[in-house]
């Protein structure tokens, strides 16, 4: 990049705040929409690549929500200089950006409901702990929200990220496998919510010969092929994929 002037300071940290929180915003949009389509019985992913053919469409995938030190901190640094009511698109945008776990945690109920389980006592196997692929960073990692949902409603959480020793997975808090394969053995649901390069090389009939029989996967990376899921004898759900939520 090169040094980019403005007139003043206000400026130049009004032009970082609205590049991040636009992103922000984006992402939010997607997420309704993929919220949207699991009702209507559509393929957000196959929606949003036709609807990106077009020049002034740029939707970004949906997922588990936003995190990171900025996205979600950046709206509430803009409404601290105004009142909440000038800038309120923004701060719908984090709200639901912000429920994107729950809602997540609804995806796995509903596919747990339909294998005869429940969460209360399920085996969860979280993959993925940090914000975003490949980066070994957790600050306001919407996974850890998650995590804590699914504890309070009483699952049982093994997490695995290939970012994290197992050592400091336990460190943080997390009961931790030192293996893919270990960390899906016999569990009741997988939940997918970041697409490490590892995650992305997981092949179906891995999951399926490690994971209890009528096991639920949750894909929230759109990473996961849900009819090869379906084919292995797992029940897939997925963020937006509403094709696939019978």
């Amino acid at each position: 990049g090169k040094l980019i002037k403005t007139r003043d300071i206000p400026t130049a940290e009004a032009s970082k705040l609205f590049e991040t929180i636009y992103r922000d915003v984006t992402i939010a949009l997607s997420n309704e929409f993929a919220i949207f389509c699991e009702d209507a019985k559509i393929d957000f992913l196959e929606a949003m690549k036709a609807a990106n053919s077009q020049p002034y469409s740029h939707l970004l995938l949906p997922g588990v929500g936003v995190g990171g030190h900025c996205l979600p901190v950046y709206p509430y640094l803009l409404a601290f200089e105004t009142e909440t009511s000038k800038v309120k698109l923004s701060m719908e945008s984090r709200k639901i950006n912000d429920e994107m776990p729950r809602h997540v945690l609804r995806l796995a109920a509903d596919g747990l409901r339909v294998s005869g389980r429940s969460v209360k006592r399920s085996r969860f196997t979280v993959l993925g702990i940090t914000y975003r692929p490949n980066v070994k960073e957790t600050r306001f990692a919407p996974s850890i929200e998650l995590v804590n949902l699914i504890k309070k409603r009483g699952g049982r959480v093994s997490i695995y990220d290939p970012m994290f020793t197992p050592d400091e997975l336990k460190r943080m808090g997390y009961h931790a496998e030192p293996t893919l394969a270990g960390a899906l053995e016999k569990a009741d649901c997988a939940i997918i919510t970041v697409a490490h390069e590892e995650f992305k090389a997981i092949k179906a009939i891995d999951l399926g010969g490690n994971m209890s029989k009528n096991a639920v996967i949750v894909d929230c990376a759109g990473i996961i092929e849900p009819a090869q899921i379906e084919k292995v004898g797992l029940i897939y759900r997925g963020v937006g994929r509403g094709l696939w939520s019978k």
